[in-house]
């Protein structure tokens, strides 16, 4: 490759000399071809180079992007402390967390699976989209522990706080006071 231009003697091929052409005043820019063969090769490595930056810009995206980290179960709707009877149900809700500690919305692309600490004691619904689920109590409990694994998108696992609730035995009717009709 020549070094220099035949036409206007530059020694760099982004740098175009003036030059004087015949029949012309005033001299013009170079228009050799010279100055443009650098350009496919210049093209070529600013190519690679933003190659290269987008690699570590989506690494830094799968870095930054939230993702979930932890989770919040509580049992909501339900006066302190979280107890209800036999046949009633209490609303689990989770509030997601990420990475940044802020709070991240479950969807359809997260797997929630609820567990119990006495399991035979309650039953749970199919988890909604959000993560939320109905508890429903099945036998006496004084102090079921409700928590959730939730699977996120990209396989890993979650395992969400607990909360206690307690289930009553419905009251055993008592007489107290009985009405004789005559027939």
């Amino acid at each position: 490759m020549n070094e220099l231009c035949p036409n206007c003697y530059s020694r760099n091929r982004l740098t175009r000399n003036y030059v004087h052409v015949p029949g012309f005043r005033e001299p013009s820019l170079c228009t050799d071809h010279w100055h443009d063969e650098h350009e496919s090769e210049d093209t070529e490595r600013v190519i690679r180079a933003i190659h290269k930056v987008f690699e570590v810009l989506v690494e830094i995206r799968g870095i930054l992007k939230p993702r979930l980290t932890s989770a919040i179960l509580k049992l909501k709707d339900i006066e302190m402390p979280k107890t209800v009877n036999i046949g009633e149900t209490a609303q689990a809700v989770i509030t997601g967390i990420d990475q940044n500690g802020s709070p991240i919305a479950l969807d359809a692309t997260y797997t929630v699976a609820y567990q119990a600490s006495n399991p035979a004691d309650v039953s749970f619904g199919t988890p909604n989209a959000d993560g939320s689920n109905t508890v429903t109590a099945v036998a006496p409990d004084t102090g079921d522990v409700i928590s959730a694994i939730i699977t996120r998108p990209d396989g890993q696992q979650v395992t969400t706080t607990s909360d206690t609730l307690t289930i009553n035995a419905p009251a055993v009717p008592v007489l107290t006071s009985a009405t004789l009709v005559l027939q």
